[in-house]
């Protein structure tokens, strides 16, 4: 900004006032440091007081010649380079009047280091050497100050003795220790299904000609089978006409003999049904009948299916006979024992399961003593599992012919003796 000429004119005054007045200073008595510093700030204040009146908003726009407050300058803020826009500039103001001010400094920068006398400044100059002595020891050069102003004081400060409190805490890390206790467990496969599982359809088409063949779907119930009789569509595969369903008995890996199915004998319907099973090996044959009493008819089909199973994990009879030895059972009169590639034994007396007590038992037909850390109780196993309670109340009942030990205990299953 160019300076206003108001303030120009009374800056000029303001100078003429203090070399005026500098004579009558200098034929008095010489000042201190403090009164010539304390002299300095009143002539400044007064300065400030008449500067500052003649300064606002407006006096730039009134004073300054060509001020706006948006100069086209403003547009070059962001650019990446201001060389093309200098020249520019510059050849615009080369033939501009000499009275435009902007010009006037335009022109002042290109001239003036043509007609400026050039100075090579070394760096052993005086004007460089006496500066950097200065500013290495200024004390040395303008003198200590110490005498002429207070503003500075030593001064000592005490700091309180401080007291911390440092624990240490002594202690023994605790250590978890895992051991590993492993079961041995075998799978054991056997004849199931769960309800609704489908199990197999039985067909019979005893009319070529018809537009539809019977069909007869099986399916696993909750305790027993479930028989659903329709016909089939001989064109789309769909269901034709539904003959009804019904819960009839059976489980697999058991004979049937021919048990009636459903059946409904009224004014429009007349037909009855019966179906059979029989099972050998992993495989059953389900057959079905389909008999129409009112015309005397009577059409048959089968089907063979693989029975499901399902799978049980049980403890096999290391791990069993371990439990059992470590809790000291009693082996009971009549309680079955078992022992792989040797086989089953008959306990004949009761023993208490001790280390060195030998248990007296029927093995192969021969009485003999055996020690119990070989032998499994399977009577006792039965008593925390009752998929094997089962099985050996099923093998009870094919050895009826064996005679049956009675004992005081109720609660094991007792077979030959």
């Amino acid at each position: 900004m160019r300076p206003a000429k108001r303030l120009t004119g009374q800056l000029v005054a303001f100078a003429a006032m203090l070399f005026a007045a500098l004579p009558s200073l200098y034929a008095q008595a010489p000042p201190t440091q403090g009164e010539a510093f304390e002299q300095g700030k009143a002539l400044g204040r007064t300065g400030n007081a008449a500067a500052r009146g003649t300064i606002s908003g407006s006096t730039a726009q009134s004073t300054v010649p060509s001020y706006t407050t948006n100069p086209p300058e403003a547009s070059y803020f962001g650019s990446p380079g201001l060389g093309t826009q200098a020249a520019a500039r510059a050849s615009a103001c080369a033939s501009s009047p000499a009275a435009d001010p902007s010009c006037t400094a335009v022109q002042f920068s290109q001239t003036n280091p043509s007609q400026r006398p050039s100075f090579n400044i070394a760096p052993t100059d005086p004007l460089l050497t006496r500066g950097r002595a200065i500013t290495a020891d200024p004390q040395a050069i303008a003198g200590s100050i110490a005498g002429s102003y207070s503003g500075c004081a030593v001064q000592t400060v005490t700091t309180p003795d401080r007291f911390e409190t440092a624990i240490c805490h002594q202690y023994h890390t605790l250590e978890t220790l895992t051991c590993d206790k492993v079961l041995i467990v075998t799978p054991i496969q056997t004849p199931g299904c769960s309800a609704g599982q489908f199990l197999t359809r039985v067909t019979a088409d005893p009319c070529p000609a018809c537009i539809d063949y019977l069909a007869f779907d099986f399916s696993c119930g909750t305790n027993s089978y479930t028989m659903h009789v329709f016909t089939i569509d001989k064109g789309s595969g769909q269901v034709y006409m539904d003959l009804g369903s019904q819960d009839v008995p059976g489980s697999l890996n058991t004979q049937i003999p021919q048990t009636p199915g459903p059946s409904r004998i009224d004014g429009f319907f007349c037909y009855q049904t019966y179906y059979s099973q029989s099972c050998a090996g992993p495989n059953c044959t389900i057959g079905a009948w389909f008999y129409n009493p009112c015309q005397g008819t009577s059409y048959y089909g089968a089907n063979t299916f693989a029975m499901p199973t399902t799978v049980t994990l049980l403890p096999v009879w290391e791990s069993e006979m371990r439990g059992q030895e470590e809790r000291g059972i009693t082996h009971k009169l009549g309680d079955l024992l078992w022992r792989e590639k040797v086989g089953w034994a008959v306990c004949l007396a009761e023993t208490q399961a001790r280390a060195g007590q030998s248990i007296k038992v029927r093995l192969r037909g021969v009485e003999k003593n055996v020690m119990p850390g070989y032998y499994v109780n399977v009577s006792e196993v039965s008593l925390r599992h009752r998929s094997l309670a089962h099985l050996l109340e099923e093998l009870r009942r094919t050895v009826t012919s064996t005679p049956t030990v009675e004992a005081a205990d109720s609660g094991r299953s007792r077979i030959w003796s």
